[in-house]
């Protein structure tokens, strides 16, 4: 994960699962996080690359550690990073 002053690229890789890809997009959004360009694997397991903008209220509220920690309790981690 990168932030710049208003850009965030995200990059992650887990097992696959059914719904995964919806999942991850509608909590981008609900972490204030829009998305720009987003490149994707669902073969073998999932893999997202995503640039997404910020909203400037949010991205004082929301630490990037926080947004990780989401985005890996969304896929299925407990929020443990790996």
């Amino acid at each position: 994960m990168w932030r710049g002053d208003v850009e965030m690229r995200i990059e992650i890789c887990c097992a696959a699962k059914p719904g995964l890809l919806l999942s991850m997009v509608s909590k981008l959004e609900a972490l204030g996080l829009d998305i720009q360009e987003c490149v994707i694997s669902c073969f073998n397991d999932f893999a997202m690359q995503a640039s997404c903008s910020e909203e400037m209220q949010q991205r004082n509220l929301t630490s990037t550690g926080d947004i990780k920690q989401a985005l890996f309790r969304n896929a299925g981690y407990e929020g443990r990073c790996l």
